[in-house]
């Protein structure tokens, strides 16, 4: 997979201007427009990555955004029974993905620990990111981040867990 977006936007692609015909599929279950996983543990920096690249009009798949959009609460604040409604939400845009439209570029954000998890992604034609950040340095992160200051969030605890989860493959550019 291409690591940076300017190798990306060198492959033969359609122009982003181009109109697209709204609603047909892509062949084979594969993403109908530009994609990019981008993976990584709690505090790795995702959310940063894809604010510094993503350009007015692209989509910006993300669990805790969608958590803020459908709760009202701040954007690490996830209230439990509100997460079948967000995953709804999330399996729903990333299906449209899979028909033509006129977003430039589509940003899914997500731990993806696994190899696994990655290669879903990565079957359906998504570039694949992995920002595989020092757990120490997530932690130092977190530690300065007044957003996440929640005293019974156990961010360590899921930092650890996704490095013991962890596995490096071919479907990803290290980011």
């Amino acid at each position: 997979m291409m690591g940076s977006r300017s190798e990306e936007s060198s492959r033969p692609i359609r122009a982003r201007n181009t109109k697209r015909r709204a609603g047909s599929e892509s062949p084979a279950g594969r993403f109908a427009i530009p994609t990019t996983l981008v993976a990584g543990p709690p505090g790795s920096g995702k959310s940063t990555w894809v604010r510094e690249r993503a350009k007015p009009g692209d989509l910006i798949l993300d669990t805790d955004l969608l958590y803020m959009s459908l709760s009202g609460c701040s954007r690490y604040t996830k209230p439990q029974p509100l997460l079948p409604f967000v995953l709804e939400a999330f399996e729903a845009a990333e299906n449209r993905l899979l028909s033509m439209s006129d977003v430039g570029h589509a940003w899914i954000i997500s731990a993806a620990p696994k190899i696994a998890q990655r290669a879903y992604y990565a079957n359906r034609g998504a570039e694949v990111v992995v920002l595989a950040v020092p757990a120490a340095e997530c932690i130092r992160r977190i530690a300065h981040d007044p957003v996440r200051n929640q005293p019974d969030a156990d961010w360590e605890g899921w930092i650890n867990r996704w490095w013991r989860d962890y596995r490096p493959d071919e479907h990803a550019a290290i980011g």
